[in-house]
């Protein structure tokens, strides 16, 4: 991620790696409601694009698990278990194949508010990669 800042009459150009990746995009989402799914649709001109659609679900096992399916140009995460503490992945998920370099996802989720009769706020931190 090349970010630029005027410092300054100058342009100051800040580019962020983290080992041999790239930092392509990263920030915050507040999903619209705590059961509500978030969409990425990521695109690089006309012959690459994706979408990647987050989903958030609670199963009786209580095990925090990613189910992953991929239909086309569609990639899907369920995510269950998901809970108030932070829940997320600990490696680097691959996405897709652009320019002969991987791209990668790393999230974190929180269900954040505790009051009485009140939904909760589901936040998302995320982290795209392009590397090896």
């Amino acid at each position: 991620m090349i970010k630029e800042k005027m410092l300054g009459e100058n342009i100051m150009k800040i580019r962020i790696t983290s080992g041999e990746y790239e930092i392509i995009d990263s920030g915050i989402v507040i999903a619209a409601e705590e059961d509500k799914d978030v969409t990425f649709h990521v695109e690089a001109g006309i012959a690459f694009s994706f979408s990647l659609q987050l989903t958030f679900k609670n199963n009786d096992s209580g095990e925090q698990t990613i189910e992953r399916n991929i239909t086309g140009n569609q990639i899907k995460f369920d995510c269950y278990n998901f809970f108030n503490a932070g829940t997320g992945t600990s490696e680097l998920i691959e996405l897709a194949t652009y320019q002969g370099q991987k791209m990668y996802i790393k999230f974190w989720s929180y269900l954040d508010g505790d009051l009485p009769k009140k939904k909760k706020t589901r936040k998302i931190e995320y982290t795209f990669y392009l590397g090896k």
